[in-house]
Formats: C-alpha cells, sequence, structure tokens
C-alpha cells in the first residue's frame, strides 16, 4: 500500500488493484498527487481473504463513505463487492485481442492517463452520488 494520506484523515480517492495492474495504480497515483489530491493505493491479492477480515481492519484499509475505484485487467467483478456501492470497477471483461502490450495498453486504456482521466471522471460522479444520496434520504 502506498498512501499519501495526511494521518487521521481520509485520502481523497482509493485505487485498488492486483498483480501487474498495482504498478499502474501507483504511476496514476503520482499523478493525481501531484494535483494535490490525497491517494492511496491498495494492493489486493485476494478480494475474498479482505473480505474475511475484521470490519475494522476493513474499514481501515477502505474508509467508508470515500471514493474507491478498482481496477482489473482480468475480472473486475471480483472487485465489486470490495468497492461498495458508491465504488467503481473499471477493466476488461473479455479476452481474445491481439497485438503488442503497449499497442493493447494504450488501446484499452491501460496506461497512467487513462487511469487518472477515469478517476477525475469517477471521482465527478461520486461526489453527485453522494450529494443524491443526502438528498434523497434527509
Amino acid at each position: 500500500m502506498s498512501d499519501n494520506t495526511t494521518s487521521g484523515k481520509a485520502p481523497n480517492l482509493t485505487l485498488v488493484a492486483n498483480g501487474s495492474d498495482v504498478l499502474l495504480e501507483h504511476e496514476a497515483a503520482e499523478k493525481l498527487r501531484a494535483e494535490g489530491l490525497a491517494v492511496r493505493v491498495v494492493s489486493m491479492i485476494s478480494p475474498r481473504l479482505f473480505r474475511l477480515q475484521p470490519k475494522a481492519y476493513q474499514d481501515s484499509i477502505l474508509v467508508p463513505w470515500t471514493p474507491v475505484l478498482a481496477l482489473s485487467s482480468g475480472l473486475p467483478l471480483f472487485f465489486q463487492r470490495i468497492v461498495g456501492g458508491f465504488g467503481k470497477t473499471i477493466g476488461l471483461e473479455r479476452f481474445g485481442a491481439s497485438a503488442p502490450a503497449g499497442v493493447l495498453e494504450k488501446k484499452f486504456g491501460y496506461v497512467p492517463e487513462a487511469v487518472v482521466a477515469e478517476s477525475k471522471k469517477y471521482l465527478e460522479e461520486f461526489q453527485k452520488n453522494v450529494a443524491d444520496f443526502k438528498i434523497a434520504n434527509a
């Protein structure tokens, strides 16, 4: 895990991934941090094992009511229960493309700039969803 969040404060965004996607999220996080955001990157090898941990531990890693974006070049569905109702998963849900790795990474958004853009878009969606939720439950 890497985190530039001030002690005692919640991150502006938590990025979750596993495998080779963790490095990509670290690179994207550095770009977002350069823009002033507090970003936590969580390497989650097994979402299933994470869900078996005590709730207090889970909440210390993925702070409730904060934006959580999970990236998976495999099956983003595995992270759906991790990110929660206002969280978001992104990634490939199919296989079969053939080209040099660099070409595929760019085409499918597996470059830091694409993750940064998706993160910013998600942060806007998150703010709107929370505001709508507060209005509906006032």
